[in-house]
């Protein structure tokens, strides 16, 4: 009697390897995404890192004076500072469009020398850092900068919460192209990665 010949159905094998293709695509475009907001070379005018100085220390100083308290990193946008009274002769151009490199208080001056034309990313430790295209969420890219805290959502199913970011970085200077880099945990980076940011829903929960 011969043997009996059995044929395995391909279906589970299918499924694992949709699966992996799809989860690879995800990472790949997230990939993507961070050496675009990343470039290898850092621009020429990075200033040197320096100590932060103190409110008293820059009283003497060309700058504005903050309209809030401002984060590291945080991206200078037009109602971040009052500047209706520069001094020094302080111009706009010194600092609109520059990130922070120390934190500002409300009413502290701020001062060129205390930004720089990218922001320096430091991922907190137990998380991963990641960046989340806003292009399809201007309010929100408008809305939010280092140091807010936002959820994201598919439809009515929270994708991510709590997430911090680190910055918000703008390639074209607008809130048409911009991208937050995120904190999260390390279980939620997939999850972030595989979300279509032109139709996900961004709120925040911390300014």
């Amino acid at each position: 009697m011969g043997r009996r010949r059995t044929t395995r159905s391909p279906g589970a094998r299918t499924t694992f390897w949709t699966v992996a293709l799809g989860a690879w695509a995800a990472c790949l475009a997230a990939g993507s995404l961070w050496i675009t907001y990343h470039p290898r070379t850092a621009p020429a005018d990075t200033p040197a890192v320096e100590g932060c100085r103190t409110a008293a220390d820059k009283d003497g100083m060309r700058g504005f004076a903050a309209t809030r308290a401002l984060a590291v990193n945080h991206l200078v946008r037009q109602d971040d500072l009052d500047w209706s009274h520069p001094a020094g002769g302080a111009q706009r151009d010194d600092l609109l469009s520059r990130y922070l490199t120390c934190p500002a208080a409300a009413n502290e001056r701020v001062i060129a020398a205390e930004t720089a034309p990218r922001p320096t990313i430091e991922t907190p430790a137990g998380q991963v850092t990641i960046p989340f295209s806003l292009d399809g969420n201007p309010a929100a890219a408008a809305a939010i900068n280092a140091g807010s805290t936002i959820d994201v959502f598919n439809g009515s199913i929270a994708i991510v919460r709590a997430a911090t970011v680190l910055a918000v970085e703008c390639r074209s200077g607008t809130t048409g192209d911009c991208a937050a880099i995120l904190a999260v945990a390390p279980d939620d980076a997939p999850r972030l990665a595989a979300a279509n940011p032109s139709t996900a829903r961004v709120v925040m929960t911390k300014p």
